[in-house]
């Protein structure tokens, strides 16, 4: 057959991908929605975080400047203020975690081959917001600590 038709092949080849590439492009496309919005999510938790814990802080100058007049140290000081910080972000993330993984089954029928209680994806957020309490607490404890204690005490 091949002799008489020549230009004529039996096999067609094509990718997998193509011959199925229209059937899955939607949930390809809902798959980077939720990534986006998961990440989107992350970053707002993180900047919440560090508002919070910023604000949190800098209502606590005048302690930290009648602290600094009695004698504390500026290590101590931040100590103090780092360990308070990351203690709120810890608090929220995990009441955080727990109501993701409660909520987790209403998404569950939406991701294909995915579990919504993926350790790696809690793990790496976690992480996140953990290292933003560190900075958001470090910081301004930092600046706070060298600041002058009698400079703070008649701004208030």
């Amino acid at each position: 057959m091949q002799r008489e038709m020549p230009g004529a092949s039996y096999v067609t080849v094509s990718r997998f991908s193509d011959l199925i590439g229209s059937e899955t492009r939607s949930w390809r496309l809902g798959a980077t929605v939720f990534t986006a919005f998961g990440f989107l999510a992350l970053v707002l938790a993180a900047m919440g975080l560090y508002s919070v814990i910023m604000y949190n802080v800098a209502q606590r100058t005048h302690e930290l400047a009648i602290r600094t007049a009695l004698g504390a140290k500026s290590s101590d000081l931040v100590r103090l203020v780092v360990l308070d910080g990351i203690r709120l972000g810890v608090a929220g993330v995990l009441i955080g975690g727990v109501l993701a993984l409660v909520a987790g089954h209403w998404v569950e029928p939406l991701l294909f081959q995915q579990s919504p209680r993926d350790a790696s994806v809690f793990a790496f957020v976690i992480g996140v917001l953990i290292v933003v309490a560190f900075a958001a607490s470090w910081l301004p404890a930092n600046r706070a600590s060298r600041s002058d204690p009698l400079i703070a005490l008649r701004y208030e």
